[in-house]
């Protein structure tokens, strides 16, 4: 019977040192892996990333997070890993300028409305047509429309 590292480390694409070695088993909605141990008879759910970094490194103190240097959410590479606050882990993704435009209308440079986009995807008419009208490109119309952009609440 095969241990928990051996049964962990069988669900990563374990890849040269320096690369990220990629979670490919169970995941979040966020692309965190997701690895399940027995406690006590009941199965527990832990986040892969912070499993390799306990059996890598020790124990992480409370109110501390496992951040990744790599901004890659399923890498569980120890090396790609450090401790730090939420604090720590917001200057980090602001420095790498990883921080999320806002939505819809709220970003600045949107050129639409969601009242535009509710009419866009009611419209018969052609993309091209649309583009015209609401004076933005036919990619933008068509983004919209398929929910690439301005997806459903």
């Amino acid at each position: 019977m095969a241990t928990e590292v051996e049964r962990f480390y069988s669900k990563v694409d374990k890849r040269g040192d320096g690369d990220c070695w990629p979670w490919q088993a169970a995941k979040n909605a966020q692309g965190y892996g997701r690895f399940s141990v027995y406690v006590d008879h009941c199965q527990r759910w832990f986040s892969a990333h912070r499993v390799a970094w306990e059996w890598t490194f020790g124990a992480i103190p409370p109110g501390i997070i496992v951040c990744h240097r790599c901004d890659n959410p399923s890498c569980v590479n120890p090396t790609h890993l450090f401790l730090g606050t939420h604090k720590d882990n917001a200057r980090d993704r602001d420095q790498k300028r990883r921080r999320r435009a806002p939505a819809g209308e709220l970003n600045g440079r949107a050129k639409l409305t969601a009242s535009d986009v509710d009419n866009i995807r009611m419209s018969p008419h052609k993309a091209a047509l649309l583009a015209e009208l609401y004076g933005v490109a036919r990619q933008t119309i068509c983004a919209a429309r398929s929910g690439q952009t301005w997806r459903a609440a």
